[in-house]
């Protein structure tokens, strides 16, 4: 009789329903997992940035943070003091940053940019940032600090070229 059952297209139905359901519940979690590693990675740097700026903490803070932090969790990988500045660097990206761009994209006239930079606050991450696996937040971040810096020395070389030639 459950030979019967197996071949029953009712039964194949019901099994493809149960394995969706599965992956689906799997997916969910490992998206669940990231987020909630995005949101202590914007911590981490949170707390650095504020502790360096009320206590004066120096850069020898990161390695000491990373040695204590690899000491207490030794089987969790993350917390290199490589790392532990990208953290920081993954909360300035989306807090001094933020705030220069929502004062100059309100003037926009892209509607959808406008309302999608004002939503964020400079204070908080960004729901949508925190939804994006941790190696493509750091390639945006390098990508924006090498747009940075592409704007700087194409901004110092103006001002060379000003001096040099006086126009």
């Amino acid at each position: 009789m459950d030979s019967d059952i197996i071949k029953r297209a009712e039964y194949t139905e019901f099994i493809n329903e149960l394995k969706e359901r599965i992956q689906i519940a799997q997916t969910k979690a490992i998206l669940s997992v990231n987020r909630e590693l995005i949101y202590l990675y914007w911590n981490i740097g949170k707390s650095i940035v504020e502790k360096q700026e009320d206590m004066g903490w120096g850069k020898s803070v990161v390695e000491q943070l990373a040695k204590d932090l690899r000491r207490e969790f030794p089987d969790v990988k993350g917390f290199s003091s490589r790392n532990i500045w990208r953290m920081r660097a993954f909360y300035l990206a989306f807090t001094e940053d933020v705030i220069k761009l929502s004062q100059a994209v309100p003037e926009s006239s892209s509607k959808d940019l406008a309302q999608l930079v004002l939503a964020l606050d400079g204070v908080n991450l960004p729901q949508a940032v925190a939804e994006i696996p941790w190696g493509h937040n750091l390639t945006i971040i390098n990508k924006i600090k090498d747009e940075k810096q592409r704007k700087l020395k194409k901004q110092i070389k103006a001002n060379l070229e000003e001096l040099a030639y006086g126009f």
